[in-house]
């Protein structure tokens, strides 16, 4: 079975091919069509069919159940292409995953995914009496939604799926949800909209808007998401024939102020439950909204569906979920064992010696497929990262921790290289830690890492480069050129990213203390959350004692008393973080965050404390940073219960952030800012 690169780009013919590159680090298989006959006990087992051709059954090597899908038209090379490169880019728990794919000139196309036993979510509305509980149909609802945030808020290039109905979301044993069918989605470059002449999708499902002219937006998967809200609701099929369809039926009784139980699932619309539906419902009508602008966003949507179930618990959401990363965890283990014993001797041959790195890696590990399961991570030689950096004599910092230094590779990629000072198990510990996480969780707003070198005690990482330095470099030098809207940006998609690790869509990961000097920027002043050296797994209920490796302003007083690893720990770090954006300096004496609370507790204003250079005389930037002061003063409050959450953070900053400022406006203050400081 051959590992691929990025042949799956020459299908794609025309200009459109060099917008399909792969950033993921998520790894699949090519195969051969052998293979998949033996996969498939010679496509014995049949478990779907549609127009594209039909499904079947397989087991692999390692006793994995799969489902290969396999195309009837063989003129689909460049659409399966297409579909494989974007559905590797998503690595979600709530997403089929990806296997592989076979790509054969005259033979079958076909892809292969994960098996997903309990069939689709409209298997069980609508060919099935089997009874849903409403709880069971709001954590559908919340897993989909979570899905869709994430691919289209925290890739590195936001992807819309195109063809989101129920059909296409798939349920597990523990009919958790998984999203699949990746044949029609699309990069959106840039992350806003883009035209297409040639519309695609479920007509039923597809938003009118896509139909009438051709505009391809996450909101177009909002709008169909809002569809599978109603059919959840309702146990009703969107559309039947004869029937006025489901969506104009809902919104006429809401427009028309009419009874909407009378839509509602009889088996669920129990007196206790009509609170929690009617919301749905009303969340429903948003995201069907026919002004595209005025449909929410798919992690505002998953954030209030949240919110509907913690109410349903009591005010506790009890059903967080851990279970994702718990991979990570056990690899992590296997690779401090693997290094324990390592040796490594020299070569005069880079090719052999990285061999030889790897061969001693997989046996003390016992496991021969661990490196392959961190993804498409390189393995750097010493000798090779020495001619990359140019011997190391671009030095760009210097920590208690570490050196970094600048490097460029073979095809001009500028890189960071970190290379930790020697020092004990803990600190091989953090290095190991950053570098698991690094490897399995990506975010457009986490830095990436590119590789790492496993010739030493403690590893090398290499980590794409940020051209604008961190956050603490932008704060000395020329903080007054910066203004509201970069300040808000970096904000804003910073508490994106923590509110991603936070999530149980990545698992149960606290991040440890985040400083400026933590907040990279790159060339567009985007912001790049690194430095998990204090970052651990953590599981549910139970305390995780971390070691404070670092003393910064920016530590929570209550980790630094107990050193338990928290969420709310975090917290306390970015209400630093805001206040350093809001003030224009560093934290550096001991009553930084006292003061901002006491202005206020005194006055009931953060006035005194905005940096002059963003206030200026406008009364609504003013009103703008009242409201990111308050929200530090929340975070930074010294009883853990009173902090948000920071998915209550990111989302009150998107929306000041959405309401005031447009990406226009950003750009331009970046190249101000640019200008300003060359001078």
């Amino acid at each position: 079975m051959e590992v691929p690169e990025s042949k799956l780009g020459d299908f794609i013919q025309g200009d459109d091919r060099a917008k399909w590159i792969a950033d993921s680090n998520h790894n699949i298989t090519k195969f051969t069509e052998d293979e998949i006959k033996r996969i498939t006990d010679n496509y014995s087992t049949v478990i779907g069919k549609g127009g594209f051709g039909q499904v079947y059954k397989g087991v692999l090597d390692d006793n994995r159940v799969v489902a290969v899908k396999r195309y009837i038209f063989e003129d689909s090379m460049e659409d399966l292409a297409k579909e494989v490169i974007a559905h590797s880019q998503v690595n979600h728990k709530n997403v089929v995953r990806l296997v592989g794919y076979s790509i054969e000139q005259n033979n079958a196309l076909m892809v292969v995914t994960e098996y997903v036993s309990k069939g689709s979510l409209h298997d069980i509305l609508h060919q099935s009496d089997t009874p849903i509980s409403l709880d069971t149909r709001l954590c559908i609802a919340i897993q989909c939604a979570e899905a869709l945030g994430y691919m289209h808020s925290s890739m590195y290039t936001p992807i819309v799926h195109g063809d989101i109905k129920p059909s296409n979301i798939l349920l597990d044993d523990n009919l958790d949800a998984k999203i699949s069918d990746f044949g029609i989605s699309r990069f959106l470059y840039g992350g806003k909209t883009r035209h297409t002449k040639n519309v695609k999708g479920s007509i039923d499902y597809m938003d009118p808007i896509l139909f009438r002219d051709g505009t391809q937006s996450s909101k177009n998967d909002v709008y169909s998401f809002g569809a599978v809200l109603l059919e959840l609701i309702t146990r009703k099929r969107i559309k039947e024939e004869g029937k006025v369809s489901l969506i104009t039926s809902f919104t006429e009784h809401d427009s028309e102020g009419k009874r909407m139980k009378d839509l509602f699932d009889a088996n669920i619309a129990s007196v206790s439950n009509m609170k929690i539906i009617n919301q749905i419902g009303k969340l429903a009508t948003k995201c069907l909204a026919m002004d595209m602008k005025k449909r929410p966003k798919m992690n505002i949507v998953a954030e209030h569906l949240r919110k509907l179930r913690e109410y349903r618990n009591g005010g506790h959401d009890n059903t967080t979920l851990w279970r994702s990363f718990s991979v990570t965890q056990d690899l992590f283990e296997k690779y401090k064992q693997s290094t324990r014993n390592a040796s490594y001797g020299s070569t005069k041959h880079p090719k052999k010696k990285k061999k030889k790195s790897f061969a001693i890696f997989k046996h003390n590990s016992g496991n021969s497929k661990l490196l392959e399961k961190l993804g498409a991570v390189r393995i750097f030689t010493k000798k090779e990262l020495k001619k990359f950096t140019m011997d190391y004599s671009c030095l760009l910092l210097k920590d208690g921790l570490a050196e970094y230094h600048r490097g460029i590779l073979e095809d001009n990629t500028l890189v960071t290289v970190k290379t930790p000072y020697d020092g004990d198990e803990s600190l091989k510990n953090c290095f190991l830690m950053e570098m698991m996480i690094l490897s399995h969780i990506s975010h457009k707003n986490m830095v990436k890492l590119l590789g790492c070198c496993l010739e030493a005690n403690i590893p090398i990482l290499v980590h794409e480069y940020t051209a604008k330095g961190s956050l603490s470099d932008i704060v000395h030098h020329q903080p007054g050129y910066f203004s509201l809207p970069l300040r808000l940006k970096i904000a804003s998609e910073t508490s994106e990213a923590l509110a991603h690790i936070h999530s149980s869509t990545v698992g149960g990961i606290v991040h440890g203390p985040l400083t400026p000097y933590d907040v990279l920027l790159d060339e567009n002043f985007m912001p790049m959350v690194s430095c998990f050296l204090s970052s651990r797994s953590i599981t549910k209920d139970k305390d995780h004692i971390v070691p404070v490796l670092r003393m910064t302003r920016c530590n929570d007083p209550v980790y630094m008393q107990t050193g338990i690893a928290k969420n709310e720990s975090f917290v306390y770090s970015f209400g630093v973080i805001l206040m350093v954006l809001i003030r224009g300096r560093m934290p550096k004496d001991h009553n930084f965050v006292s003061e901002f609370i006491q202005a206020y507790e005194a006055e009931d204003s953060g006035e005194r404390m905005f940096h002059l250079s963003i206030t200026g005389d406008q009364e609504d930037r003013m009103a703008i940073l009242e409201e990111m002061g308050r929200m530090a003063v929340r975070c930074v409050s010294p009883e853990e219960d009173g902090r948000p959450t920071m998915a209550e953070v990111a989302e009150r900053l998107e929306l000041l952030r959405s309401q005031n400022f447009d990406s226009a406006v950003e750009d331009h203050d970046a190249h101000t800012y640019a200008w300003r400081k060359s001078l």
